[in-house]
């Protein structure tokens, strides 16, 4: 998963500005994205408008409302998985 949506291989020096990335592998992946930690606190440019919110750091990783989205429902579809 990390080597479809990673454009890099992980060194130990990776982190999302506060946890090291490859602390954060263990249990089952279920999602996976170039992000820093406020963006997936949901602190990104917001690319659509009217914004809904506005950006503490731009971290470059270039997270948008739509890949946001993916992440959020990835771990709402984990959490609750469908019983249909």
């Amino acid at each position: 998963m990390l080597r479809r949506f990673l454009d890099h291989e992980l060194t130990a020096e990776d982190s999302d500005g506060i946890v090291p990335t490859l602390s954060m592998i263990w249990g089952e992946m279920i999602w996976a994205a170039e992000a820093d930690h406020l963006d997936t606190l949901g602190h990104f440019h917001d690319d659509q408008r009217p914004a809904e919110h506005t950006d503490w750091l731009t971290s470059g990783a270039r997270v948008t409302r739509h890949s946001f989205g993916r992440m959020v429902q990835s771990i709402a579809d984990f959490q609750l998985p469908s019983t249909t």
